[in-house]
């Protein structure tokens, strides 16, 4: 069990954008597939470095990914609109992708009061609250 004192500094990791890759025609979630970000904002798209921007690539067996980062460590430019895409390929699929912006952030992250699950002190963690986390839903890949 872990006891939070009110002194302590909490860091939640948050996730950024998901989704879950499925097969068109049968519905089924892949498990074998890369995901790639891309900043849409030059012309053409560049690839992301998600590390350069505090992000990890999380991945199941069940078709599910997302892009995970501590809000308050994120070097994201809050005056800013974001033009991002995902793009998912799968052997034996064709290349899907996503378009999708956020921002500009504002006051994001903010501060977010968690109560505890049993008595005792409540405390806050500063989260995307606003926009984020954006949900990409099923991206249906075609064989």
């Amino acid at each position: 069990m872990t006891t939070l004192h009110r002194s302590a500094a909490l860091a939640v990791a948050q996730v950024l954008v998901r989704g879950r890759v499925v097969d068109r025609a049968s519905g089924r979630p892949l498990s074998d597939f890369t995901v790639t970000l891309l900043d849409r904002s030059p012309n053409p798209a560049v690839p992301l470095d998600p590390a350069g921007f505090g992000l990890a690539l999380r991945r199941t067996a069940e078709g599910l990914f997302g892009f995970f980062g501590v809000p308050l460590a994120l070097p994201l430019d809050k005056t800013r609109q974001y033009r991002w895409r995902v793009e998912i390929a799968a052997p034996g699929h064709v290349t899907a992708g996503v378009n999708f912006q956020f921002g500009p952030l504002g006051a994001q992250p903010a501060p977010v009061v968690i109560a505890p699950a049993v008595a005792g002190d409540s405390f806050t963690v500063p989260l995307f609250t606003a926009g984020l986390p954006r949900d990409l839903g099923d991206i249906k890949l075609e064989t």
